[in-house]
């Protein structure tokens, strides 16, 4: 882009979403046109008088000609080309001539096109497509319309109680891509307090997707309207998606209104009990005090009384959540029940896993020797890992917090017991120690353990190794002839280690016949972070061809971030084998080179195109050289055709010698596209380019587009007024005779 030419307005939000659909919307829609420069801009600016010509206005205030609209005429440099004298008669002759043959094609975008070309035109034309517009079946016809209307509300203040009737229908329309547009249409017509009563009156309407659009926008505003949406949602039944969107909304912005909700669900074992402890946990530190008493009364309360049955499971979770808030003592009676065996002291029913693991988790900050010596037992008698897990991790924090040697010696007793489920949680928590002195503990059940023992034994070693133990570990692995889990556990522990002297431990396993074990190797290699050099060959063989495509999609990374030129002729080959989700996994690093995905743009399959495409599309500016290498090489009519949309959204004005390229481009989509291209930004030879167009196109949508452009360009850079003609020569005076 010319950076000594002003910047031209940006589209807003939702017209860009519409400048993401197909070309045919976006042609017929105009979304492309929001980009247009300022005076040939659409959008509209100023705030005319509030119009009272319907209900439907006063109950969404903000349309247009009402409060909160924008008008064209407002707009700074702004000019109704559609009126403007300076359109030659010729120019709108020409352009009439193209409509008036077309007007009756079948193909919609071709028929929204012509209405917007004729409102481009003014006067009796405009008003002929708008009445036109109102009665058209076709949704692209109907938002040109539309658009226009509320353009410019002075002129069509007739025409506001049909065009907001109109864009709410399309607001609540079944079909996603019709809501899309609408939504776009109502965001660049209205500025954001007349955004809010539409999301208001949507809100209101029966159709699902527009409640959830709306409800998401008012709740994105923040403030307390959007709290009163989502107390509003809470009173849905559970299973409804206003009651899912308020939860969600709740986990995301953390009002401080919502306290009241949050204490009084505290202990509801369902999502809403969820979301409340969540967001108690995380307003902690501002609330401890004060939350803690709230806490402490619904607890109590949740005891029951003569008038009240208590509630066990409510009063556990309470207990679990206040301990963590340093009320252990209060609660510490009621977590050693929840893991104890009841014995028939409360329901049967509450006797299970669930009850029991919040108890274990709640008994984390004890440091009681005679608790612990009531529930020894239960501890080692453990049978399944859901408990045996915060349990034995209760030990661990005890151990690391204060290294007290009887919780040491309890944790240590627990390993090496004959019960086997809490046995295997003991070893995974004495790794989690890093405790070397447990070490023949650990290798004892690697080597004598059956394959669940030696793989949990395993992840303990390899969290425990550190530099000097590189053969113990490269031992370990020669000695393991049976569980690839085994292997990769202790490759786990090579990665963390990774040394030099790990490379030949790396090597080794590279060309296991185990597809997780190459893998573990190949992580282990990439911790080492070895040169360009070594990488080069170590990874130059077969790796690069690895039957797996996951292992070989992270040697090629492994490469491509090492600048290794090795690959730099497979490119395209990458395109026969990769997947949307390598692309987008590829995309997510800055290091891998444009080329590549230039490459797969090209030459993928068309999931592929479209991936790179998004990629290139969220990246912006910053990607336009390799967009024009893509538009530049592209042979799919699909592919190019998007990827010179995305090139007209990034280099605008700049662009002006690829999109008269692209008229003659052999997919008339991708000519309707170029000629958008010179309608918004063309320069003077452009209006012959188009001006010859017109006679010589033969596809609809292209030819309407150049009858667009024409006129557009005609109004910029009219044609110079014909020379005066010479003043005739004088006759000769005779000579009189003698």
């Amino acid at each position: 882009m010319n950076p000594q030419s002003p910047r031209p307005p940006r589209a807003p939000r939702g017209a860009r979403v519409a400048l993401s659909a197909t070309l045919t919307l976006t042609l017929s829609f105009g979304a492309v046109a929001s980009r247009a420069p300022a005076h040939l801009a659409t959008s509209a600016e100023a705030k005319p008088k509030e119009s009272k010509e319907s209900k439907e206005s006063k109950g969404a205030k903000g349309a247009k000609g009402a409060k909160g609209a924008k008008d064209s005429k407002g707009a700074k440099g702004a000019q109704d080309a559609s009126d403007s004298p300076a359109i030659a008669p010729e120019s709108a002759s020409a352009a009439r001539g193209v409509y008036t043959d077309l007007k009756q094609n079948p193909d919609a975008a071709v028929r929204a096109a012509i209405t917007r070309g004729l409102i481009e035109l003014g006067g009796a034309d405009r008003e002929g497509a708008l009445d036109d517009a109102q009665k058209a079946a076709d949704v692209a016809v109907r938002v040109a319309g539309v658009e226009e209307a509320l353009r410019d509300p002075k002129r069509h203040k007739a025409r506001l109680k049909w065009a907001e009737d109109a864009l709410f229908e399309l607001l609540t329309a079944p079909d996603e891509p019709t809501q899309r547009l609408a939504q776009g249409l109502l965001s660049s017509s209205y500025d954001l307090k007349a955004q809010r009563a539409w999301w208001g009156r949507m809100l209101k309407s029966s159709a699902a997707p527009a409640q959830r659009f709306a409800r998401a926008r008012l709740i994105g505003e923040g403030g307390k309207e959007a709290w009163a949406v989502v107390e509003a949602a809470l009173k849905e039944p559970l299973e409804s998606e206003a009651h899912k969107d308020a939860l969600a909304a709740i986990r995301e912005k953390n009002y401080l209104e919502a306290k009241g909700w949050a204490v009084s669900h505290a202990g509801d074992p369902g999502a809403d009990g969820v979301v409340a402890r969540e967001w108690i946990g995380k307003l902690a530190p501002a609330l401890t005090d004060k939350m803690n008493k709230d806490l402490l009364k619904e607890y109590e309360k949740a005891a029951g009384d003569y008038h009240r049955e208590g509630d066990f499971l409510k009063r556990v979770h309470l207990a679990h959540m206040l301990s963590a808030r340093g009320e252990l003592k209060a609660v510490q009676d009621t977590l050693v029940v929840a893991v104890k065996d009841k014995q028939g002291r409360i329901d049967k029913d509450l006797d299970d896993a669930r009850v029991r693991v919040m108890g274990w988790e709640g008994l984390k900050a004890c440091r009681d020797h005679e608790v612990l010596a009531a529930i020894k037992q239960k501890m080692i008698d453990l049978q399944n890992r859901e408990e045996a897990a915060p349990a034995v991790d209760w030990l661990a924090d005890w151990v690391r917090d204060t290294n007290d040697p009887i919780a040491k010696q309890t944790l240590e007793e627990i390993a090496q017991q004959t019960q086997y489920i809490s046995r295997l949680e003991a070893i995974r928590a004495l790794g989690s120690l890093k405790l070397r002195d447990s070490l023949p503990i650990i290798e004892s059940a690697l080597l004598n353990g059956d394959d669940p023992l030696r793989e949990v034994s395993a992840t303990a070693l390899a969290t425990i190794a550190n530099k000097g133990d590189e053969e113990k570990l490269h031992k370990s692995l020669l000695a393991e002839r049976k569980s690839d889990v085994v292997r990769v556990e202790l490759l786990k522990g090579v990665a963390r280690v990774a040394t030099p002297e790990t490379l030949k431990t790396v090597k080794y396993w590279l060309i296991n016949s185990s597809r997780d074990v190459r893998a573990a190797a190949l992580a282990a290699l990439d911790a080492s972070r070895v040169g360009r050099a070594e990488l080069d060959k170590i990874l130059g063989g077969k790796l690069q061809n690895d039957p797996d495509l996951s292992i070989r999609l992270n040697v090629w990374r492994m490469l491509l971030e090492a600048k290794s030129d090795k690959l730099d002729r497979q490119f395209k080959n990458a395109a026969r084998w990769m997947e949307p989700e390598h692309a987008r996994a590829l995309g997510a690093n800055p290091q891998i080179p444009g080329a590549l995905f230039v490459r797969l743009a090209v030459d993928g399959g068309a999931a592929l195109s479209a991936a790179v495409l998004d990629l290139l599309e969220a990246r912006g500016a910053a990607a336009v050289g390799e967009v024009e290498a893509v538009l530049k090489e592209s042979f799919s009519p699909a592919t190019t055709e998007r990827v010179a949309r995305l090139y007209l959204a990034l280099k605008r004005e700049g662009g002006v010698g690829v999109y008269e390229e692209l008229v003659r481009h052999r997919d008339a989509v991708v000519r309707a596209v170029g000629l958008e291209g010179l309608r918004l930004y063309g320069a003077e030879p452009s209006r012959q380019v188009t001006r010859d167009l017109i006679e010589n196109e033969r596809e609809p949508l292209p030819r309407v587009q150049a009858a667009r452009a024409f006129v557009a360009l005609s109004l910029r850079f009219p044609a110079p007024a014909p020379a005066p003609a010479p003043a005739p020569e004088p006759a000769p005076v005779p000579t009189p005779t003698p």
